[in-house]
Order: C-alpha cells, then sequence, then structure tokens
C-alpha cells in the first residue's frame, strides 16, 4: 500500500496500482489490476482493525478502474492507462478491450462489503455498454480493437474469461447475498467458487493416535484410491528429518527416520517443536499431533485437504 497504491491527483477519491519497473513505480495501471478493489474490500471483512484503511484503498481503486470505463466513447476500459497525477488526469495507453471480468468483480465485492447502490448502477452502465458494443447478433460477445473509435470495430474474439468471470460477476452483483456466502466460499483467480472447509482436527489433542486407533496403510492407501505402497524413492521431508515411506530404503542417516507407517511419522513430528505436519509431497501442514485418529493415516498416503 505505501509504495504501489497512488492517488489519481487532483484530489478526488481515486486511487492506482501502480507498476514496478527498474525498481520505481510507474504512474500506469492496467486493466488487470482493477482486481485490486475488490481484494482490497474481502481484505477489510477478514482483517476487522484494518477495514477502514483497506475499505479506503479498495473504494479508490473501484473508483478508478470505473473511471476508465467513463472516460472512454464507448463506456468500455482501454487495456491500461497512464496517469499524470499533478494535472489529476488520465490518459489510455493501450486502446483495445477484450470483456475483461476485474473491474465488475471489484463492483461484486465492493457492494457486499458496502451495500452502496452505486456499484450495482455502476455494473449495470457497464451491461449496456457491452450489449451496445459488444453483442454480436449472430450470438455471442466480442472484444473491441479500439473504445475511442467510433464505432468501435469488434475483434471478432470471444474470450473464455467473459463466460466464466465476467458474466458470473455480474449475476453474483445483482443477486442476493445467500446465491454464494463469502464467510463458506472462496472465489479464486478464474473466478471458481471454492468451498472453505472446516478443519477436521482438534488443538486440544496432545498426543498422537495410537497405532489401534487408526486404519493400516494400505487399506487406507484404497480408500484414498491409491494403489501399491510407494517404492523407496518416495519421501516426506520437513525440516531436520527426511522420512523414507520404506523400512528398506537406502540412505538413511543419523537425521533419518524410515518408516511406512504414518504414526512413526506423526510421532516424530509431535517431539519436534519446529514441525508443523507434511504430508507425501513435503507440504507443511497443521501439527499431526493434533490431528483425530481417522484422519491420520489418510493424511500421508493422499494430499488431502482438511
Amino acid at each position: 500500500i505505501n509504495k504501489l497504491v497512488k492517488p489519481t491527483g487532483s484530489g478526488g477519491a481515486g486511487m492506482y496500482l501502480a507498476e514496478m519497473k527498474r525498481g520505481a513505480p510507474l504512474s500506469k495501471m492496467d486493466h488487470l489490476a482493477c482486481f485490486a478493489g475488490g481484494m482490497f474490500a474481502l481484505a477489510s471483512h477478514h482483517i476487522p482493525d484494518k477495514r477502514e484503511q483497506y475499505l479506503k484503498v479498495a473504494a479508490g481503486i473501484t473508483h478508478t478502474c470505473h473511471d476508465m470505463y467513463q472516460s472512454s466513447k464507448t463506456k468500455l476500459s482501454p487495456e491500461s492507462v497512464m496517469f499524470n497525477s499533478p494535472m489529476g488526469s488520465m490518459a489510455p495507453s493501450a486502446n483495445y478491450y477484450i470483456l475483461r471480468p476485474e473491474t465488475v468483480e471489484s463492483y461484486f465485492y465492493m457492494w457486499r462489503m458496502t451495500k452502496e447502490q452505486k456499484y450495482r448502477d455502476w455494473g449495470w452502465e457497464f451491461v449496456l455498454a457491452a450489449e451496445q458494443w459488444c453483442k454480436v447478433p449472430s450470438g455471442g460477445y466480442s472484444g473491441l480493437k479500439n473504445v475511442n473509435r467510433m464505432p468501435p470495430e469488434k475483434d471478432d474474439l470471444m474470450q473464455s474469461f467473459w463466460l466464466a468471470e465476467t458474466l458470473k460477476y455480474l449475476f453474483l452483483l445483482f443477486s442476493d447475498d445467500d446465491k454464494l456466502d463469502l464467510d463458506k466460499w472462496v472465489i479464486n483467480t478464474e473466478a471458481h467458487p471454492m468451498k472453505v472447509r472446516e478443519a477436521k482436527f482438534s488443538l486440544d489433542k496432545e498426543d498422537p493416535p495410537k497405532p489401534s486407533e487408526v486404519t493400516g496403510y494400505q487399506q487406507a492407501n484404497r480408500r484414498m484410491g491409491g494403489g501399491a505402497i510407494p517404492a523407496a524413492s518416495t519421501q516426506v521431508t520437513i525440516p531436520g528429518y527426511t522420512y523414507h515411506r520404506n523400512l528398506d530404503a537406502p540412505g538413511a542417516d543419523a537425521k533419518s527416520i524410515r518408516s511406512k507407517d504414518p504414526l512413526v511419522l506423526a510421532k516424530a513430528c509431535s517431539e519436534m517443536p519446529s514441525c508443523k505436519g507434511f504430508n507425501t509431497n513435503g507440504y507443511l501442514k497443521d501439527d499431526v499431533s493434533h490431528l483425530v485418529p481417522e484422519r491420520a493415516a489418510n493424511m500421508y498416503i493422499k494430499d488431502a485437504a482438511l
């Protein structure tokens, strides 16, 4: 925020997310960066002590992205703009438009966080402009080669993100909140909703599960869709240790524990203050000593989200 978020100038509410070039900020913002309004809006929801700061930045960036649309002859945004902050001016540096979703994405998040009607109004302005200039009589929508040339020439391409992202965010913008609960779903960078899964482990459990409490390695492996026990080359790495799955794996040293039993690995990890858990790909996880018994084996058989 301190280095790259800049005011557009002239005392207005607009802000932009500058690019870095050779270690210095460049007074330029691509339409791609317009997602940042929504990003900061969502951050204001999840980080209450910085809500006011993040929401101000979110509103400023989203305001500028709306201006990028309103400043063109077609009311559709150029691909990128340059800023002259002392003059408070903005000028396109690339005039084409390819049906991008990022500004509508920020309208959606800003509507959810503030309930200010202007964000739905801005979304509807976009709908009308896209219908007028991008819609193809034979079906579909096309990008424009130049948003400031009238009448605009279509580029004869409908990008896949028009359906996957732009129209999805428009749908959500005008839908009730219960259509997609943002405390239960996360929308990834390609606008795919992903369910927030509750962690199925207890932070109060001090000891790793006993062998009798966990299904055997091969049974768990079959449940998770696996086949035979992995070869000796399959290993799990966490700070200070290399854990070999095969008891006969060569190359063990004083800092290696060799076992195909996940409980051996769990116990070793629970004795290491720096260990936060691990899986077959070596990624850190929550401390395995806190896993409930029925999950312990599965965690090491396959990279399963908890």
